[in-house]
């Protein structure tokens, strides 16, 4: 259409774009020109062939196959040599292609063609810094959409994507390699990406897990140390998530490097600071540190030494420790659950680790024969205390033993036994000291408060508590132990009371520790709302008396939902109702659950 017969025909404007008026039948003219109409931007909603614009019903009717026809269209002419109107030139080798094309699949080439550039009128381009091969796998990219990647032609092709910014082809190959990646090139790799200054994003995290898994057998590999600089290697020995490999065998790795060159021993100093010596045994220091040339070269290796030593042989102090060579390594807590399994003649405290959802394993090691009732957690040190145990009678008593847990060396250590054998009580840690409150034995109930003090070993009683009870719970807050619930003779009790270390019984003068106060009653306070169905049905708030004997269970029953179904199955028989809160009682045994930094390389 001429642009004047155009003209004359927007002028008559296009009846079909409006309705009719009421009572004409012709139709109004539109006095708006075509061009006007079709200026303004149409939206097309997805999956939809027809959109509406404001002022006029216009129908867009959206191709399926028009991106693949654009991409085939250059596809033909590239095959058939037609409308090439550059050429690229490479290590003598000629490439022939479409500006449109390179444009629209490179910034670097984009700006070359559209910029102030000499390059953009040339015919002939020279190319430097690339090679034949690579160019050649990018731009058959360009136009077919498919990358042959190859461990001997990988490099040449990432180089030439990086060269051209074409950044799809650059995760390629950085996935290759990724997926390619082992103990033999492991170095190529990881020289081969940093060479390039990769910043495609999740690369580096996924080669520092893989060398945090392998760490020590790559240490053996002359290739690795070689290309293990001193920043990566402290980088990688102050990570926590380094658990995988006993503290001993990263200890031998660092040999290994400092070895390699003899220009690396002025490092050691500096190097073995990142070494945590804590959580070695005594016996790898004797045979494996003490003996080595760098026991003898290094004065800040000594000096690691000596402390851990001193750690070793101060037992009691142990978990009032708290420094960087006895740190555990571990990136997060683990859910542990000390299980007490009762057999025909003895019971057994074994830990099971919820590795993810449904998903248990088995710590190995030592066991102790006990039921454990309370747990208490000092510096990711386990503390099981009382509970049950089998007497020579064939039958359960409560126990006064406690045993403590060392998640370092994966160990228990039989500590001083309680002055008095509990079940049912509860615990508190406050500074150095574990406080047991009240509980039963079989025969009797009773208030005595007793507390442990870690570093001497040894159990004193303090002020007792105010009544009998047992089946109670308590929390530390601010330094004092606060005392929930629990069972006084054969009713629920709602009191709320709270120890205070930093007093004196009696008000002062008297030289026991501690002072109980009972807290005061607020109906609308949420603890005495939360406590005042102890040991009651929820339908009729009658007293139910055998709820009342495991009130502190009943607390747990919307636990039990997200923790049972954890649990290993076999432990759960499905027709058993089984309640969870602190503590979980099933013909199983007793369960009590902490969360513990494991060091997985003990």
């Amino acid at each position: 259409m001429s642009e004047g017969a155009r003209a004359a025909w927007s002028k008559r404007g296009c009846g079909d774009s409006h309705r009719r008026e009421p009572g004409k039948h012709k139709h109004r003219k539109c006095e708006r020109p075509l061009s006007a109409q079709l200026s303004k931007p149409v939206i097309v909603r997805p999956g939809s062939k027809r959109c509406v614009m404001s002022g006029a019903d216009v129908e867009v009717y959206l191709s399926q196959v028009h991106d693949g026809s654009v991409s085939s269209g250059f596809r033909a002419l590239y095959e058939e040599r037609l409308l090439l109107d550059v050429t690229l030139l490479i290590e003598e080798h000629h490439f022939q292609a479409h500006k449109a094309l390179l444009a629209t699949q490179s910034d670097y080439f984009r700006v070359m063609f559209t910029a102030d550039m000499r390059e953009r009128d040339q015919d002939k381009i020279h190319m430097k810094g690339l090679t034949a091969v690579g160019f050649g796998h990018i731009l058959r990219f360009m136009y077919y959409g498919s990358l042959e990647l190859s461990m001997p032609t990988v490099q040449e092709i990432l180089q030439a994507a990086m060269y051209v910014q074409l950044t799809e082809a650059v995760e390629f190959c950085c996935s290759f390699l990724l997926a390619k990646i082992c103990l033999e090139n492991c170095a190529e790799v990881m020289r081969l990406l940093e060479d390039f200054s990769v910043g495609v994003e999740g690369v580096q995290e996924q080669l520092d897990n893989f060398l945090l898994d392998n760490f020590v057998p790559l240490m053996s590999r002359p290739d690795f140390l070689s290309y293990l600089s001193l920043e990566r290697l402290q980088a990688y020995l102050n990570s926590d998530a380094m658990s995988r490999f006993p503290e001993i065998e990263l200890y031998e790795a660092v040999q290994a490097w400092l070895r390699h060159d003899r220009r690396r021993w002025r490092h050691t100093d500096m190097i073995v600071q990142s070494i945590r010596f804590c959580l070695m045994t005594p016996a790898n220091i004797f045979e494996k540190v003490k003996t080595s040339e760098f026991y003898r070269y290094s004065r800040q290796l000594r000096q690691e030494v000596d402390q851990a030593l001193s750690y070793f042989h101060d037992v009691n102090q142990q978990p009032l420790v708290e420094t960087r060579s006895n740190r555990i390594r571990s990136v997060r807590p683990q859910t542990a659950v000390f299980r007490g399994m009762i057999g025909h003649s003895m019971v057994n405290s074994k830990i099971l680790l919820l590795q993810r959802p449904k998903v248990w394993w088995e710590l190995e090691g030592p066991q102790v024969p006990l039921r454990p009732d309370c747990l208490a957690i000092v510096n990711n040190f386990a503390f099981l205390l009382g509970g049950e145990e089998l007497g020579p009678d064939g039958e359960f008593h409560a126990s006064s033993k406690v045993y403590r847990y060392d998640p370092r060396q994966n160990s228990w250590l039989r500590m001083a036994d309680m002055s008095v054998p509990r079940s049912e009580f509860a615990v508190g840690v406050i500074g150095k000291f574990i406080y047991a409150v009240a509980g039963r034995t079989r025969d009797e109930t009773f208030y005595s408060t007793e507390r442990y003090d870690i570093t001497e070993d040894r159990w004193e009683f303090v002020d007792p508590y105010p009544v009998n009870k047992y089946g109670h719970e308590g929390t530390v807050l601010n330094g004092k132990l606060y005392i929930t619930g629990g069972i006084t003779s054969s009713s629920t009790s709602k009191q709320v009371c709270v120890f205070d270390p930093g007093r004196e019984a009696g008000g002062g003068g008297g030289g026991v520790v501690g002072w109980w106060g009972r807290r005061r009653r607020r109906r609308r306070w949420w603890r005495w709302r939360e406590l005042s169905w102890l040991g009651r049905t929820q339908d009729t708030c009658r007293p139910r008396p055998a709820a009342a004997r495991h009130s502190r269970q009943l607390l747990g029953e919307q636990v039990q939902n997200e923790l049972c179904p954890l649990l290993p199955q076999d432990d759960f028989p499905q027709r058993e109702t089984v309640r969870v809160w602190g503590s979980v009682r099933h013909p199983a045994g007793f369960l009590r659950v902490a969360g513990l930094p494991i060091h997985r390389g003990v």
